[in-house]
C-alpha cells in the first residue's frame, strides 16, 4: 500500500513514478503479483536486481521510491554493477597463486568461489540440493550444469534468491568434511546467515583475498573478479559443447543468479 508523504518537486514525483512502474513490471515478469499486493520481501528482491543493473545513485533513488510502498525500513543495497564494471577476470595461475598464499580455510573458499562463481556472502549459505529447493519464481534449466559432473548444492544470493550450484566431486568431498554437527549463525556486514559448513566467506574472506593479491603484486579490485572468471570459463565450456551463444549466455546468467543476460555480459568483457 502506498504511504502518504510530501514530495517536494515534480522531478522527484516523476522519478518515483518511474520506479513504481519498474517494480510493477518486475513483479509481473517474475510472477510475483502486482504493485497493489507487493510485499517487503518482493521490494528487497527488486532492489537487489536494480543493484546489478545501475550505479549507487540510481539504487538509492529506487530504494527511496520503494520505501513508500512498505511500512518496514528497506535495507540499504550496494550497487554490484559498479563493482562488476571495475572488476576483471583472474587467470587460473593467479587464482592458484592467491589460494596458495592464503591459510587453508580461506584458500578453500577461494577455490569454491572461483569454480562456482559465488559472491562472498554466498559461501555462508551453501546447502545440499536435497535440503533446500530453489526459488519457485525462477525456472532453472535442467541442463544448467551440463558438462560439469559433480554434486549439486544451492546458495542464497541477492534478494534471497536460491539457485543451484555445482561442485566437482573433489570440492564436494572436502566441503562435506567441514560439515558442522548443527548449523551456526554467522553475521556478515550486519546480515544474519545460517551456515552449515565451517567455511570462510563474506567480508573477512574477501579482505584476505585482496590482501593476498596486494602482497603478491597481482592487479585486483577484489574477489568479485572470480565471478568474471567463472562467467568467461563457463561460457567457453558451453560453446565448446555446441550450444548457441544465446543459450550459453542464458545458462551462465542463471548460474550466476542474474535476472537478465544483459547483466551477465558485463562479466564477459
Amino acid at each position: 500500500m502506498l504511504r502518504t508523504g510530501k514530495i517536494k518537486s515534480i522531478n522527484t514525483a516523476n522519478s518515483r513514478y518511474e520506479v513504481w512502474v519498474k517494480i510493477a513490471r518486475f513483479c509481473k515478469g517474475n510472477k510475483l503479483g502486482n504493485l497493489e499486493s507487493v510485499s517487503f520481501d518482493k521490494l528487497v528482491l527488486f532492489l537487489e536486481q536494480r543493484s546489478e543493473e545501475v550505479g549507487q545513485s540510481a539504487v538509492n533513488i529506487a530504494r527511496s521510491a520503494a520505501q513508500m510502498l512498505t511500512e518496514k525500513s528497506l535495507p540499504r543495497v550496494k550497487s554490484e554493477f559498479e563493482t562488476a564494471v571495475n572488476s576483471r577476470a583472474f587467470f587460473d595461475e593467479e587464482i592458484t597463486m592467491i589460494a596458495g598464499s592464503q591459510n587453508a580455510r580461506n584458500a578453500f573458499a577461494t577455490e569454491i568461489a572461483g569454480y562456482a562463481g559465488l559472491r562472498g556472502h554466498e559461501l555462508h549459505t551453501l546447502r545440499r540440493s536435497e535440503e533446500r529447493q530453489t526459488s519457485p519464481h525462477r525456472e532453472f534449466h535442467k541442463d544448467l550444469y551440463v558438462g560439469r559432473p559433480g554434486k549439486m548444492y544451492t546458495v542464497k544470493g541477492k534478494g534471497g534468491l536460491v539457485r543451484p550450484v555445482s561442485l566437482t566431486p573433489e570440492l564436494a568431498e572436502q566441503l562435506e568434511s567441514l560439515r558442522l554437527p548443527a548449523p551456526i549463525v554467522v553475521y556478515d556486514r550486519e546480515i544474519r546467515y545460517e551456515s552449515f559448513y565451517d567455511l570462510a566467506g563474506g567480508k573477512a574472506w574477501a579482505a584476505s583475498f585482496t590482501a593476498t593479491c596486494d602482497r603478491g603484486g597481482i592487479r585486483s579490485t577484489g574477489a568479485h573478479g572470480l565471478r568474471h572468471t567463472f562467467a568467461q570459463k563457463r561460457l567457453a565450456e558451453l560453446l565448446a559443447l555446441g550450444f548457441s551463444y544465446k543459450k550459453s549466455l542464458g545458462y551462465v546468467s542463471q548460474a550466476m543468479g542474474h535476472f537478465r543476460t544483459s547483466i551477465t555480459k558485463v562479466y564477459l568483457r
